[in-house]
């Protein structure tokens, strides 16, 4: 007996697309990857000026 939660639909690809996309995978994903790299360093980490500093006088309201 086998049970599936959601079966899945049929891919929109024909068998061929499907073979060739899984050969180059490697090739699609070091391009994302590059991608990635240089989106996380246009964000970088946060500079420390911005950070909490607990020795620095915080102003006060009311």
């Amino acid at each position: 007996m086998q049970f599936s939660w959601r079966p899945r639909p049929p891919s929109l690809l024909c068998p061929e697309k499907e073979e060739e996309t899984l050969k180059n995978l490697k090739k699609y994903s070091g391009k994302y990857e590059i991608e990635d790299q240089d989106i996380s360093v246009l964000t970088g980490p946060v500079p420390t000026q911005t950070r909490f500093n607990p020795n620095q006088k915080q102003p006060f309201f009311l």
